[in-house]
């Protein structure tokens, strides 16, 4: 499942704006997050970079696990790396 989609399901409950409200954004700027973003491939398609997307790329920077085991701990669980083969 592609991070815009993801986003997609996780706000179809609450909604979009109640989303909004809470992040204090523009309920135009979750829509696009639901969106695919633009690629260098397809320049015009409306979608922004999401906040999973940078998330995952502060990731791919730092290489900081810590990161991921957070967002875990805050879900109720927590980080367990695949073992190595």
């Amino acid at each position: 499942m592609k991070s815009h989609e993801v986003i997609r399901k996780a706000v179809e409950e609450p909604g979009v704006k109640a989303v909004a409200a809470a992040l204090k954004v523009s309920p135009a700027l979750v829509y696009k997050w639901c969106e695919p973003p633009a690629e260098e491939s397809d320049p015009d398609q409306s979608g922004a970079k999401n906040p999973l997307d940078r998330v995952r790329e502060l990731y791919t920077q730092t290489k900081e696990k810590d990161l991921i085991n957070w967002l875990c701990h805050e879900a109720g669980g927590f980080f367990v790396a695949n073992p190595a083969q």
